[in-house]
């Protein structure tokens, strides 16, 4: 066994903590800022006719690639939760086994997904672009094809690289996290450049960029994995033997993700419902919902970080018979996790008016006070969704589909309450729809906390 095993120190369980999710929150937040540099090199470098930039276009195709994305986390997730529980449990030679399975599963699931959501993507646009009294042109609407599908093909590589950095950071080994997100955000913004505004390929020349981004350190990992196993300071190999379909091992690694999918599905749920009522608005919506989306999935890559530390730490306690720390640990990362987001949405309010007019939305009011809204969204979201990464990590099913059948429904009976009761797609009534956005997600907080209390109260 390696040294990973003793690192998580459970005598100190803040400053463990901080340690652990320290690189994720790190890594998190360079992996969001991959979109949030391609939206602003696309409002930069994508015109058209009529006006508008390639942000309008941004906002209709990133819900609907981000939902398809939750898919890949069931192994990237499932692995990672298990591979933790094998460390804890002293059992590498099983560790490799699961990290092999999960890579065949992001080769095959992940082009398989791609596939299917390239065959999707000119109905979805066709249908969302052309909605409301501002609809897209038929420029517009093929620019987002494109980008859907050229986007869908970077899941398989998405999947790879995180696969490799969970499980090396399950070791101990949390470099990775900071050093390759880091690579690949400077090859993604060179050839951004290089696509969008020297070839003109327009916004799947961002998607263009992120691929051979991905590729770079998909490669990057593989060769520090290597490094590592070699030096002995991880066990963390990949096996061609292991990698032929296992599957009772396959079912262990989906019984550990599929909540993290649900939970996943459930959030980029919220964000399409988003997109089709803001597609239905007027001029300059659909530029505003990518400014305020991908600046709030940016700033919440923070909180998030703090929450997947919290699950890892909570599994390996948990399983290791820490029981003591395994519930410290649980209600110190809700205070640490809600503190976080009470200042990001400070930062997201103070900074709205600077952010907005990065993405050429006009400078009226109501565009302002929506996007505040959003940030107060963030607080809320984060409440919700601490829940079902718990359960995860305890392995509760029960809990997690509970949890997120309530958030589902409260998050849909609200959203369509709003929208439609308060007739939101007519000029000047739009901000009432957007107040249903944080008010949902507390109310599904709520109703869920019962819950979450009665689980901690079980460790």
């Amino acid at each position: 066994m390696t040294k990973a095993k003793t690192r998580f120190n459970h005598e100190n369980v803040t400053k463990t903590l901080f340690r652990v999710s320290f690189p994720i929150m790190f890594m998190s937040l360079l992996f969001a800022s991959f979109f949030f540099v391609d939206s602003l090199m696309i409002a930069h470098f994508v015109k058209y006719d009529d006006g508008r930039t390639g942000a309008a276009v941004l906002g209709m195709v990133t819900p609907i690639t981000t939902f398809f994305f939750s898919f890949i986390t069931i192994w990237i997730v499932g692995n990672a939760l298990n591979y933790t529980k094998l460390l804890a449990q002293d059992n590498p030679e099983a560790a490799r086994q699961s990290a092999s399975q999960a890579i065949m599963m992001s080769i095959v699931g992940g082009l398989s997904l791609s596939m299917i959501v390239a065959l999707i993507a000119k109905p979805y646009m066709n249908w969302v672009g052309g909605k409301g009294t501002a609809p897209l042109t038929q420029e517009q609407i093929q620019d987002g094809i494109n980008y859907i599908i050229v986007f869908a093909f970077c899941y398989p590589l998405f999947s790879i690289e995180d696969t490799f950095i969970r499980t090396q950071r399950a070791e101990g080994k949390g470099l990775s996290s900071i050093i390759f997100p880091v690579i690949s955000v400077f090859i993604n913004i060179l050839f951004n450049w290089i696509f969008m505004g020297v070839i003109g390929t327009g916004i799947y020349g961002a998607a263009l960029a992120l691929m051979v981004a991905l590729a770079t350190t998909v490669a990057g990992a593989f060769l520090y994995s290597i490094y590592l196993r070699k030096k002995g300071e991880i066990e963390l190999q990949i096996v061609p033997k292991y990698m032929k379909p296992n599957w009772p091992l396959i079912t262990v690694i989906v019984g550990f993700g599929i909540v993290s999918v649900v939970r996943r599905i459930a959030f980029s749920y919220n964000s399409l419902l988003i997109s089709i009522f803001i597609s239905q608005m007027g001029e300059g919506w659909k530029e505003w919902v990518t400014s305020a989306t991908v600046t709030a999935n940016m700033l919440n890559q923070i909180s998030l970080g703090m929450l997947q530390g919290t699950a890892m730490l909570l599994s390996y306690w948990y399983n290791s018979g820490q029981k003591k720390a395994a519930k410290e640990v649980m209600w110190k990362g809700f205070v640490f996790v809600i503190g976080i987001q009470f200042v990001v949405a400070g930062v997201m309010m103070l900074t709205g008016s600077q952010i907005l007019s990065l993405f050429d939305v006009p400078g009226e009011m109501k565009f302002l006070r929506s996007y505040y809204l959003v940030a107060l969204m963030l607080i809320a979201s984060a409440a919700v969704t601490f829940g079902p990464f718990m359960y995860a990590s305890l392995k509760d099913g029960k809990s997690s589909m509970a949890h997120i059948v309530i958030w589902i429904i409260v998050v849909t009976i609200f959203q369509f309450s709003f929208f439609y009761g308060f007739d939101a797609a007519k000029p000047g009534n739009e901000i009432l729809y957007i107040m249903s956005l944080p008010i949902s997600l507390f109310a599904a907080w709520i109703f869920t906390l019962p819950i979450i209390i009665t689980k901690y109260k079980s460790i």
